[in-house]
């Protein structure tokens, strides 16, 4: 677990349904468990199900993950080109 620290930004790269802040979630890693390995991670939206880990996270935006899990992301990488997202409009 070296290489995390608290305060990294993180991303969700695991799919699954036990995930309910949904795969690509952005967050920030705010405490690290040496003893059990878990992550505690303060997710930037806050979602059904969510907690406060133990009082490391804003209350609703937490949630415990492992590094398999997540990824370290830069700032500058998270960018959305808005000519890539569907015409909602045609959705409907």
């Amino acid at each position: 677990m070296a290489k995390l620290q608290v305060g990294d930004r993180v991303q969700l790269i695991a799919k699954s349904d036990v995930f309910p802040m949904g795969y690509g979630a952005l967050g920030t890693l705010v405490h690290l468990d040496e003893r059990t390995h878990f992550l505690y991670v303060d997710w930037d939206d806050e979602f059904p199900g969510a907690h406060d880990c133990s009082g490391f996270s804003r209350d609703r935006h937490g949630w415990i993950v492992t590094e398999s899990q997540i990824a370290v992301v830069d700032q500058e990488d998270i960018s959305i080109d808005s000519s890539e997202l569907p015409d909602f409009d045609l959705l409907f």
